[in-house]
């Protein structure tokens, strides 16, 4: 799992959400005409992406032609599952303990049978 350098922006994590959410590479301009945020340039979307591969979220996947020019390509370098878990643990420190009593406390007696089971498995 790959550790993000820094926080990110509402407006970087909506950027993250597109990018997850079609799968696909994309250029900052098509991530402008399928985004929730009409609002976005595509000037403000380049500059989340330069935001975005400074903190390793992104990487630059390849280039397409777009009329006359070429547009660079942009995927998400981690998961949404990933940054979400690196988002718990950075919320308790990084400590793992306390992540997972809080876990425990949440979940339903079914979902921890079934957790028990799965950590049985690994563990032999």
């Amino acid at each position: 799992m790959s550790r993000m350098k820094g926080t990110i922006t509402p407006s970087e994590y909506e950027v993250l959400e597109v990018m997850w959410s079609t799968e696909k590479e994309m250029t900052a301009s098509e991530i402008v005409e399928i985004s929730k945020n009409k609002t976005w340039k595509s000037s403000s979307v380049h500059l989340l992406m330069a935001s975005l591969l400074k903190k390793d979220l992104v990487e630059i996947s390849g280039f397409k032609k777009t009329t006359k020019n070429f547009a660079r390509t942009f995927k998400p370098s981690i998961s949404k599952s990933d940054f979400i878990i690196n988002e718990a643990l950075e919320f308790f420190n990084n400590d793992l303990d306390k992540f997972y009593d809080v876990l425990i406390e949440k979940s339903s007696d079914d979902v921890l049978k079934r957790t028990k089971t799965k950590i049985e498995k690994r563990l032999s």
